[in-house]
């Protein structure tokens, strides 16, 4: 484990007890799924440049566009409606379906995986398992249906809706509405017991490379020249939000740290990650820790010990940035 500062870190699983095994609602009462961030982008969560982890080089640390003042909701850019089982619980907890819509020239939902042809609204389709990154395809997460239209490519995702729900997926995407730029599937048209539970942009939910960010910081292990990677990624978004890139991962828990609800675990494979710990503070500030080729215990040893970072120590922090070797 690494040390930060003069600070030897013990084992932080004990600190950061799991006190669900699965991820709870992301739907409570107490929380509307509906609520807009307060936060200030301009503010930083992180380790200070003089507290850096021993073992960790530091490559990166900056501020993204549109904090100066550009949109982190660009119309123009990915859009999705979620839908999943309400009742009685999570509905990130079983089967679901997404329906992701961007101009065709930025996203192909068709991905990686082997495609099969289908007609999809009169289209030339593709049915194919689900690709979660770039040449990352998850037959076991589950199934797109992909098109273009409208000069828009257009994705029906079945998260957990494996070969054997082709035929249904294909007929769900034949019934999708399209209406004011919106494309959505009609309630009389989902599965029994499924309601929308997420409808906005997109781009937060890649587990790898999350767009939409007020900054980002990426460590790479030992010198530099390593494989592995740590990045913490800040970003704002309803609660609602928060939740919706569970959509696009597997296995999750979720803990306590610093006194906030956070989600934890390998999101895609249960042995090479990558791994996550995130966040949604109070004022809708959200702080997502992912590891590439590093270990869960790892990146939960380094969430434990990041906080609010003064403008004075988020300076220092970009001023001790180093370009890393590729």
């Amino acid at each position: 484990m690494w040390g930060v500062g003069a600070r030897r870190i013990g084992s932080v699983l004990g600190v950061l007890a799991i006190v669900v095994a699965g991820v709870g609602c992301g739907n409570d009462d107490d929380d509307d799924a509906s609520d807009e961030p307060t936060v200030d982008p301009t503010g930083h969560v992180g380790i200070p440049a003089n507290e850096t982890p021993e073992g960790l080089k530091l490559c990166f640390a900056d501020d993204t566009p549109h904090v100066d003042g550009g949109s982190a909701a660009d119309e123009d850019e990915g859009q999705v409606v979620l839908y999943g089982h309400t009742s009685p619980g999570d509905p990130y907890a079983g089967p679901m379906v997404g329906v992701f819509w961007a101009p065709k020239d930025e996203i192909d939902y068709r991905g990686d995986g082997d495609p099969t042809s289908v007609e999809v609204r009169n289209h030339d389709g593709v049915v194919a398992p689900m690709t979660v990154f770039q040449q990352t395809v998850l037959p076991e997460l589950g199934t797109v249906v992909a098109w273009e239209e409208r000069g828009m490519s257009v994705g029906v995702m079945g998260r957990e809706w494996l070969a054997d729900r082709t035929d249904q997926l294909v007929e769900l995407a034949d019934a999708v509405d399209y209406d004011d730029g919106r494309f959505s599937v009609p309630e009389d048209a989902l599965p029994s017991g499924y309601e929308e539970v997420y409808s906005g942009p997109s781009a937060s939910m890649s587990v790898l490379a999350p767009g939409d960010l007020d900054y980002w910081l990426m460590y790479a292990n030992g010198d530099g020249k390593g494989n592995g990677t740590v990045s913490v990624y800040g970003l704002h978004g309803s609660k609602a939000e928060f939740e919706a890139f569970r959509f696009l991962a597997r296995d999750l828990d979720r803990a306590d740290l610093h006194g906030e609800d956070t989600i934890t675990g390998n999101a895609w494979d249960a042995e090479s990650g990558p791994a996550v710990v995130t966040w949604r503070e109070p004022d809708g500030r959200i702080v997502r820790i992912v590891g590439s080729n590093v270990e869960l215990p790892v990146i939960t040893e380094f969430a434990q010990y990041t906080r609010q970072l003064t403008p004075e120590e988020w300076k220092a922090l970009q001023a001790a940035a180093a370009p890393c070797d590729e």
